[in-house]
């Protein structure tokens, strides 16, 4: 369109780039000058589309049946059979939402469990008034949801509600938001990662490990010094070596050098292979006796001089 017109203003002056009297510019002016807002409008457009969640559309008298009998046998004890019923839930699209929500005050804990599943997957994060709901909700389940949709959007305007399910009362809401807040390179969780680390869930582990590097230049050892040295678990104190040495940052060798002089085997071994990693990029390695551990915390606190060679 701003080449049509631009030639469009050639074509109209003299050899000498003139324009010819009785001949106006204005309009063409105009219309350049508007060309630009036009654009604008249609990138607010679809700036204001992409904001609004896809249409929750209405089930159709046979499969709202169908969703009613399949949310019933989520009251089943058996984990299976209502994984399967879950899954048809699911098939049924973000129309089966208002079924669910229904039964949102079930006591029965089998079926929570089977609606929160259905809820986290078909809910968009953009549902606003029903995450502000849930967010709201004394339930435990209902809070999750909303932590879960808020922790994995990744968008940067979920920052203050992660932030706010910190606070929370249950741990694995709090675990969740911290994970959320990492993944906007947020530390401010971070506590409650190594927890619940500490805590020996596998897959809890995993899923916090994947994504601590992005944390890598933004966290520092005053997040970590307490609960490495401090904290009264064990366990807990090797979650904390983890976390840094999956981060990845070198700022804080110091405190796995502290770390060192714990009176835990448990936790003496992973600050030599937490430092062997981070600085040497070395694999770990098991230590047959303790006085192969003692060798090797000796020969670390040599090394950050710690002690004297």
């Amino acid at each position: 369109m701003f080449e049509i017109l631009l030639l469009s203003c050639l074509s109209l002056c003299g050899t000498d780039g003139a324009v010819p009297r009785g001949v106006s510019l204005t309009p063409l002016c105009v219309a350049l000058q508007q060309e630009p807002q036009g654009e604008g409008v249609r990138k607010a457009e679809q700036k204001k589309v992409e904001d609004k969640a896809p249409p929750i559309e209405k089930l159709n008298p046979v499969n709202r049946e169908k969703a009613k009998r399949f949310l019933r046998a989520l009251k089943t004890t058996n984990p299976k059979r209502r994984r399967t019923h879950e899954d048809k839930i699911i098939a049924l699209g973000r129309g089966a939402i208002p079924v669910l929500l229904e039964k949102r005050g079930t006591t029965n804990a089998n079926q929570a469990v089977g609606l929160e599943r259905c809820l986290f997957e078909l809910l968009d994060v953009r549902d606003a008034d029903i995450l502000k709901e849930l967010t709201g909700s004394k339930k435990l389940w209902h809070r999750r949801v909303a932590a879960m949709k808020y922790s994995s959007s990744g968008r940067d305007k979920d920052r203050d509600a992660l932030k706010a399910f910190i606070k929370d009362s249950d741990m694995s809401i709090r675990f969740e938001a911290a994970l959320g807040l990492v993944r906007l390179a947020d530390p401010t969780g971070i506590g409650e990662i190594v927890l619940k680390i500490g805590q020996g869930d596998d897959k809890d582990r995993k899923r916090a490990l994947e994504d601590l590097n992005l944390l890598k230049g933004h966290v520092y050892s005053s997040h970590f010094r307490s609960l490495a040295t401090r904290h009264e678990d064990p366990k807990v104190r090797k979650a904390t070596i983890e976390v840094i040495v999956a981060i990845g940052d070198r700022k804080v060798k110091d405190v796995l050098g502290l770390t060192l002089s714990d009176d835990h085997n448990l936790v003496k071994s992973a600050a030599v292979n937490g430092l062997r990693k981070l600085l040497k990029d070395e694999e770990p390695i098991t230590f047959p006796t303790v006085f192969d551990l003692v060798d090797a915390v000796e020969k670390w606190k040599k090394e950050l001089g710690l002690i004297r060679k």
